[in-house]
């Protein structure tokens, strides 16, 4: 079988050491790209669709291993973290991809240096939220206050118009918070950005998804970061609001060249 390269991140040169047993590094000038070898059959399209139908565990473990690698390195230096999967059939082809891409991989490992990823994630309980709403809109008031007076068929397109004002300031308020949580978290960090929204039944949450944002800080400031999310949940308690933190995690998502 044809033996080849699986590339699992680029670190800076100097820090090779820190590459560990199992794993090697290819240097080309500051930049190193940590390494294994690997069968290249393995990861040809159609073997690969074929032994993945045949022993999902091996993928599985395959996966694990890649994310602990980059994640243990994480934890000491720098890294760019690369895709699963990315095979190089020799080290000259992969000194060639080096080389190609020198100036932009270095930027982004100078930029990631001394710096984490965290995860927040602000999901929305409706019903808590409208709870809420009823409580302090005054519009809704008005119409409770309305209903009440009313004959059972008049009240009934009160209660209706109740319904779809509940809906529009509900969606108007969580698009509001999510704005605000998300202005005051990205003070702390040097560069940011949002990711798709999960729906429900991706989440182990019954509440839905208002912000799933990503946060690359400074590590000295970390502590205060968290503190502020702390500090965001209190504040947002009684809206139906409930921030989950993550991380830290390797940089993936300050990485890529198109988004250094």
């Amino acid at each position: 079988m044809e033996q080849g390269l699986c590339l699992f991140c680029l670190i800076a040169a100097s820090q090779s050491n820190f590459a560990g047993e199992g794993s090697q590094t290819i240097s080309y000038k500051d930049i190193a790209a940590v390494v294994e070898k690997t069968t290249i059959d393995d990861f040809q399209e159609e073997a690969f669709k074929l032994k993945v139908e045949k022993d999902p565990k091996w993928l599985e473990e395959k996966v694990m291993h890649h994310n602990n690698i980059i994640s243990r390195l994480a934890e000491k230096t720098a890294v760019v973290p690369i895709k699963f999967g990315t095979i190089f059939k020799t080290a000259k082809s992969l000194e060639a991809m080096l080389e190609k891409n020198y100036q932009g991989f270095l930027e982004i490992i100078l930029n990631l240096d001394g710096k984490e990823e965290w995860g927040v994630k602000v999901y929305c309980d409706a019903n808590k939220l409208k709870e809420e709403l009823a409580r302090s809109n005054q519009h809704i008031k008005d119409i409770d206050l309305a209903i009440k007076d009313k004959s059972e068929g008049a009240a009934y397109f009160l209660k209706r118009k109740r319904a779809s004002l509940i809906f529009e300031e509900s969606e108007k308020k969580m698009n509001e918070d999510a704005a605000a949580i998300h202005e005051e978290l990205v003070k702390f960090a040097d560069k940011n950005c949002l990711n798709k929204l999960q729906p429900k039944e991706l989440t182990i949450k019954e509440a839905e998804t208002i912000l799933n944002g990503a946060y690359l800080i400074p590590k000295k400031k970390v502590s205060e970061f968290k503190s502020r999310v702390s500090d965001l949940q209190k504040t947002y308690a009684a809206s139906g609001l409930e921030l989950e933190i993550s991380g830290p995690w390797p940089a993936y998502s300050f990485a890529s060249l198109e988004g250094k």
